[in-house]
C-alpha cells in the first residue's frame, strides 16, 4: 500500500472518490470499486449499516476500503465470480471506518495476544455471517433482527457468568 498515512479524514477522502463499478447493493451492504481522483489508486469500498438497538435504534454506518492493484481491479471487473466479501476475503491492510470522520489503517493479520479474545471474535463473526445470510431470506426482517440481538444479549450474559 502506498498511502503515507495510517489515518485518513473520511469526508475528504470520500469526496475524492469516483465509482468505477457497483458490484453489489442490497438492504444490508454494498460493494463497489472506486478510484481516488487525486492519485489514481483503486479501492474496494465495502459499506454496511445496522440499527443499534443497544443505542436506542440509531442507524450506524461503516465504510471500509481495501486497496487494489491494477490486476485485482481487472480481475473483479472481468470476472463476475471474483470473491471479495468482507471480512473473510480482506486478509491484508485496509482502511476501516467507524462513527467519526476517520478511516484507520487496520491489519487483520495481527495476532491476538489473548487467544480467548480471538475465539470470541471468530464466534461473533460466524454469528454475524449467519445473520446476514438469513436476513436476506427473512420475510419479517425487523422481527428477525430483534431475535438476533436477543440471542447476542443471551451470549453476553452467559459469558459474564
Amino acid at each position: 500500500m502506498t498511502n503515507p498515512s495510517s489515518v485518513l479524514h473520511k469526508s475528504t477522502f470520500m469526496q475524492s472518490l469516483e465509482t468505477v463499478k457497483i458490484l453489489q447493493n442490497n438492504e444490508l451492504d454494498s460493494y463497489r470499486i472506486v478510484k481516488d481522483r487525486n492519485n489514481g489508486l483503486h479501492y474496494l469500498h465495502y459499506h454496511t449499516h445496522h440499527i443499534s438497538l443497544m443505542a436506542g435504534g440509531i442507524r450506524e454506518e461503516y465504510d471500509n476500503f481495501l486497496p487494489l492493484d491494477d490486476g485485482e481491479v481487472m480481475a473483479i471487473l472481468l470476472d463476475e465470480n471474483t470473491i471479495y466479501q468482507f471480512p473473510e476475503h480482506w486478509q491484508r491492510q485496509y482502511f476501516r471506518g467507524g462513527q467519526d470522520d476517520r478511516l484507520m489503517l487496520f491489519d487483520p493479520t495481527e495476532s491476538f495476544a489473548d487467544s480467548d479474545g480471538a475465539e470470541e471474535e471468530l464466534a461473533l463473526l460466524e454469528t454475524f455471517l449467519s445473520y446476514k445470510k438469513q436476513f436476506e431470506e427473512a420475510t419479517d426482517k425487523e422481527a428477525y433482527t430483534k431475535e438476533y440481538f436477543k440471542k447476542l444479549e443471551e451470549l453476553q450474559k452467559q459469558k459474564k457468568n
